[in-house]
């Protein structure tokens, strides 16, 4: 198991996240895609991985802060997926229940786990610690 988080997604919230973890004393592997983003975060000890698989290890836990469920899963590769063995990524987008199902049982079929964990809020919460993050089961449907 891997003593690092992996973070994927360095924008207006992921960002802030991410450095508050540092903050806290947690180890980072982050990607963006936008490399630059993540350069702030290297001079305060966080790895700079060359894609979102590398931020993967077996048994270990990645965190990805994309825009949408589109995003989401085009960084849920067979590679990605092979790495993640025993691990848990939370999906922190704002996405459609289907899609957070079909994310669910690709990694169980891999050996991982999936949880939905929608962000709320600005990113001034963010930095002040104060984002509303609910975690979602998707194999239960929601009932709105």
């Amino acid at each position: 198991m891997s003593d690092r988080i992996g973070w994927i997604g360095l924008g207006e919230l992921g960002f802030p996240m991410a450095s508050n973890l540092l903050d806290s004393g947690y180890r980072l592997t982050v990607y963006n895609r936008t490399r630059s983003k993540a350069e702030p975060l290297a001079k305060r000890g966080a790895l700079i991985a060359g894609n979102p698989s590398d931020v993967a290890g077996k048994g270990g836990l990645v965190v990805s802060v994309l825009w949408d469920s589109d995003l989401t899963e085009s960084i849920v590769t067979p590679e990605f997926l092979s790495r993640m063995e025993g691990g848990v990524h939370i999906g922190m987008c704002t996405g459609s229940p289907e899609a957070a199902q079909r994310l669910a049982k690709l990694h169980a079929k891999h050996g991982s786990t999936y949880v939905e964990a929608p962000v709320f809020g600005r990113p001034e919460a963010a930095r002040a610690h104060q984002l509303a993050i609910p975690m979602l089961d998707p194999e239960k449907p929601r009932t709105e």
